[in-house]
């Protein structure tokens, strides 16, 4: 099914909302609660990451996943050291969101 030029912009929209609730939300949160918050982020991305390399690698064994996104990041973490990855951030050509 085929999304519409319509769609594509309402749900464009939500995410620009969405983002902006919560860059709203944390403006008001301490710095224990940001680090929280960075964490439960960092450990949600480290679940999907194992998730998908389970998935990809077609294992059972969680053994096997665990070692697989170790290995991605350590891959990441060479190409970052020899300045191939760009640094993390909005990128120059990108809007803003109060934009």
């Amino acid at each position: 099914m085929a999304t519409s030029d319509t769609s594509a912009a309402d749900l464009e929209r939500l995410q620009r909302e969405l983002l902006r609730a919560r860059i709203d939300r944390a403006r008001w949160l301490t710095e224990d609660q940001r680090l929280s918050e960075a964490f439960a982020l960092t450990n949600g991305a480290l679940v999907r990451m194992h998730e998908g390399a389970m998935a990809e690698l077609g294992a059972a064994d969680p053994s096997l996943g665990w070692q697989e996104v170790r290995r991605r990041l350590e891959r990441l973490r060479r190409a970052r050291v020899r300045n191939v990855v760009p640094p993390v951030g909005p990128l120059a050509n990108s809007q803003s969101v109060a934009g």
